[in-house]
This record gives C-alpha cells, structure tokens and sequence, in this order.
C-alpha cells in the first residue's frame, strides 16, 4: 500500500470493493536490451498499469535512455526512471517508497509479461482475504537434471511440500500449475 494517501475504493460492477491502482516496478542494472522487451510486453497489457517505475542501480545510469524511448514509444504506458544505489532489496524498497498504487508488482527486468497477466492478478485480490499473488513463471532450464525444478528434492533433508518453504527457507516450487492454490 501506498504510504502517501489512500486513493479512492473503486467498484466492480457487482459493487464489490477492488483494488485501485496497480504499479509495476523493476529493478535493473546494466541489462539495456533484456529492460526493453519487457517494457514492450508491458505495454500491450490490458489493463495497462497505472504506473512503471523502473529502477536504475547502474551509476550511469544506463537504464534512463531505455526508458525514455519506451515513453515516446508508447505514449498510453506510464514508465518512469527512478535512480537508486545497486541491490535488488535496496531498488525495490526505494521506489515502494515513492510509487502511488494500492497494488505492486514486482518484475525482473528479464521477463515477458503475458497480456492478460496484470489483470490476473489485479482479480485475486477481489478476494479480500488474498494478501499477495504471484503469476507462473516459466523459466527455460537449459540443464539436464535441476535441483530447482526435481521432484527428488521433496526427498532431500530439510525438503517441503509445494509452495511451501524448506526449514532452510527456500521455496518449493509448484510443480502442478493447472489451478491455483494457497501458497505459504
């Protein structure tokens, strides 16, 4: 949530409450041509988001020429540069701070959004018991054998069952993606 103010509580046509504005922030550095085509997926996203903050950790700020041609490129989408020391944590934090929407989305500055995939998960949150949503992330895995993605790592010491977390505190991942589900 935005610290700023709260933005007015919209409506959808049943009259139940729903979320108001949806932001996307990404953090990058030095990743000029992988920043510009996410930009462009976001951009033929309906809904549009209400706000792009792209957060830039390279000192010369190599992300801010990407930016301004994705604007004049695509006038309907909002994106803006913001300057920030380098470390994932330390950019997403800096422009959650200064961003204006009752939804974030977090991207990395590598992916391709899918069109419909903000209003996807702008939906769940309809659901006023949702607190966070993710989207399936589809990663090409370019070795043989992953432990990320094996289903040998449920045997593994300290292993948990999907979406919930190792007693080490890592994730385990979703291996069924047809329906969704609680994760922890």
């Amino acid at each position: 949530r935005s610290r700023r103010r709260s933005a007015p509580e919209v409506t959808s046509p049943d009259g139940r409450p729903r979320p108001g504005r949806l932001a996307v922030i990404i953090p990058t550095k030095d990743r000029r041509e992988l920043l510009s085509d996410t930009l462009e997926s976001l951009a033929a996203c309906r809904p549009a988001p209400d706000e792009v903050l792209v957060v830039d950790g390279s000192a010369q700020h190599s992300a801010r020429e990407v930016v301004e041609t994705a604007a004049r490129e695509h006038p309907s989408l909002p994106v803006r540069h913001l300057a920030s020391p380098p470390g994932l944590c330390r950019q997403r934090n800096r422009a959650a701070q200064d961003v204006d929407a009752e939804l974030i989305v977090f991207l990395d500055d590598d992916v391709f959004v899918a069109s419909d995939a903000l209003g996807a998960i702008a939906a769940v949150f309809e659901d006023p018991e949702v607190v966070g949503a993710t989207g399936r992330v589809d990663e090409p895995d370019p070795r043989r054998l992953s432990l990320k993605t094996s289903r040998l790592r449920r045997l593994l010491p300290g292993a948990a069952t999907e979406g919930t977390m190792t007693r080490y505190g890592y994730p385990s991942r979703l291996l069924s993606l047809e329906e969704p589900r609680d994760m922890e």
